[in-house]
């Protein structure tokens, strides 16, 4: 046998170091894409919000200020929205709609209640994103306006539903340490089923929680 056959049968035998980068990024990718989904299904899981008022700031691709949504949530089911500014605000209680001038009303009832079982609605919802989940950012510590959060980025969307409706997002995420809720969440490059294409609008979230939130049905 030759020197060089020796040599090429002795390299067959040593390791591959990049093989082995690849294994270990591969199975990074996959512990970070499972914490990611944990996150989501857990952390984020909106039936587990205490009441809380969340201020949505909404930038065009260009980074120009279009409006400010102000929501008052005292559970997934009852909140009251509008545009800052605008005299046309929604209250939503359970199933029924109201509309008025302003956050405190007063309210005009709808006659158009929402569907009945709105909870499984949104618990599959929930269930769609999270197993649809992609193009993570594993989670780090980072400081935001002098506090350090929990930071956590991914893309995700809901399946199509009956009617072929569906819509989804790229996500960013911070989240309190310590008690690990959601206290800013940007989205970005937004896709939906009534709209071809991506939509590269930029909304900041931004949450104040406060378990003194009442929305007392109107009269």
């Amino acid at each position: 046998m030759s020197r060089f056959m020796i040599f090429s049968f002795t390299l067959l035998l040593l390791p591959n170091p990049l093989a082995a980068q690849e294994a270990d990024a591969a199975a990074h990718g996959a512990e970070c894409l499972e914490e990611v989904r944990q996150i989501h299904a857990t952390d984020l899981d909106v039936f587990k919000r205490p009441p809380h008022r969340t201020e949505m700031y909404v930038f065009s691709p260009d980074g120009t200020q279009l409006r400010i949504v102000d929501t008052l949530w005292g559970s997934p089911f009852d909140a009251v929205s509008g545009i800052r500014g605008d005299a046309n605000y929604s209250m939503l209680i359970g199933q029924d709609f109201w509309t008025g001038p302003t956050m405190d009303g007063p309210w005009t009832k709808s006659d158009y209640p929402l569907q009945e079982d709105r909870q499984a609605q949104v618990a599959r919802m929930h269930a769609e994103e999270t197993s649809n989940i992609s193009d993570v950012a594993c989670p780090v510590m980072v400081s935001l306006d002098g506090k350090t959060y929990i930071s956590v980025g991914y893309r995700t969307q809901t399946n199509k539903d009956a009617n072929g409706t569906f819509f989804g997002a790229m996500n960013t995420v911070y989240l309190d340490p310590k008690t690990r809720l959601p206290i800013r969440w940007d989205m970005t490059e937004f896709i939906n089923s009534w709209k071809p294409g991506i939509d590269h609008e930029l909304q900041i979230t931004v949450f104040t929680y406060d378990p003194t939130i009442r929305l007392p049905r109107p009269d």
